[in-house]
């Protein structure tokens, strides 16, 4: 499907199928092609899976050197889309879109997806409530951008997690319970060197909340936070949009001093998983001044494994009546829910 006007993005479409959405294919500028899974604006974990898929193929082939990638520079893979950087002097957007749609085709639909494992770790992570770095973070967005107070912002605790708890219906303690409860499953690399998006696997313990408006301009170093359905950190003090709700351990070190460093800067990619656990403030910050000086007293627990689709389609048909219950509670106080 050629383009039809100057200002109509989609240049190519694969149709839907019984087990696969329309794939739509749109050119971003003059050196991106975006690929978009379904129209409907919404996160689909099997989307996440199928992409994973594709782009490890995509990689595999410009290893191999197969001349059908030829100038495929970057791949930016995201929420419900993927990103594909070329250089359009050694190759033109049509043939971009030709290899994808054969790699597309070649991965099959939600069928073949169900059969795919990706190399999937477990790492341990640390995390503080009550930390006096989020207080701070807090405290500065009150005083310099809304001194009137916000809805999202909790001054007891100094963080916003009363508000994503209540946003899903449940005590802070019942929030944690959920929070803990769950592997972390890492599909968004990305923002900053470091940055991971992470969706809970067991969707009994899915979480959602709103981002605050407006966003931060100063966020602390190592803040957890939680935006949309989107779990993520911040490696370094940045400006951010994202709810606070603790505080974690150094995810970057640039001059990989620490062992658990040795391999790359970024202590996680995608496909990782996090196992989280508590420590008090105190804890964490001995922890980060262990990790920021190399010593080895203090290592990341990783543990290899292995994830596998099949079986956690098989985990969300047992426990679906559950999911269901829980998604409804959700989407019911979400829409009660005041907006910052």
């Amino acid at each position: 499907m050629k383009q039809t006007s100057k200002y109509y993005s989609i240049i190519d479409t694969l149709p839907e199928t019984p087990y696969r959405k329309e794939i739509l294919f749109r050119l971003e500028g003059d050196d991106q092609i975006q690929v978009e899974y379904g129209r409907e604006m919404i996160i689909d974990y099997m989307d996440v899976f199928r992409m994973l898929t594709v782009t490890a193929e995509v990689e595999r082939r410009r290893y191999m050197g197969y001349t059908q990638v030829n100038g495929i520079l970057e791949l930016i893979p995201v929420f419900r889309t993927c990103g594909y950087r070329f250089d359009p002097r050694i190759v033109d957007m049509y043939e971009v879109v030709a290899a994808i749609k054969d790699i597309e085709q070649a991965v099959g639909d939600s069928r073949d997806i169900a059969k795919v494992e990706f190399n999937s770790p477990i790492i341990e992570m640390p995390i503080a409530f009550g930390d006096p770095q989020i207080r701070e973070s807090v405290e500065r967005y009150i005083r310099d951008l809304k001194p009137q107070g916000s809805v999202d912002i909790d001054l007891v605790y100094g963080d916003s997690l009363t508000y994503v708890s209540n946003y899903v219906g449940t005590s802070r303690e019942e929030w944690k319970e959920k929070f803990f409860s769950t592997e972390w499953f890492c599909w968004v690399m990305g923002f900053l060197v470091g940055v991971i998006c992470a969706m809970p696997l067991d969707r009994r313990c899915f979480l959602r909340t709103a981002k605050m408006n407006p966003p931060r301009v100063w966020t602390c170093r190592s803040a957890v936070a939680l935006g949309g359905q989107d779990l993520t950190w911040y490696p370094v003090a940045a400006p951010g949009g994202y709810h606070l709700i603790g505080r974690t351990s150094p995810v970057i070190d640039l001059e990989q001093k620490h062992p658990s460093f040795k391999e790359d800067v970024a202590l996680f990619h995608t496909q990782d998983r996090i196992k989280w656990y508590e420590v008090s403030p105190d804890e964490l910050l001995r922890i980060e001044r262990l990790v920021d000086s190399g010593s080895s007293e203090y290592i990341y627990k990783k543990t290899p494994g292995r994830f596998s689709v099949g079986e956690w389609l098989e985990f969300e048909r047992k426990h679906k009546d559950e999911i269901d219950k829980w998604l409804k509670q959700v989407n019911e106080y979400a829409a009660k829910a005041p907006i910052p």
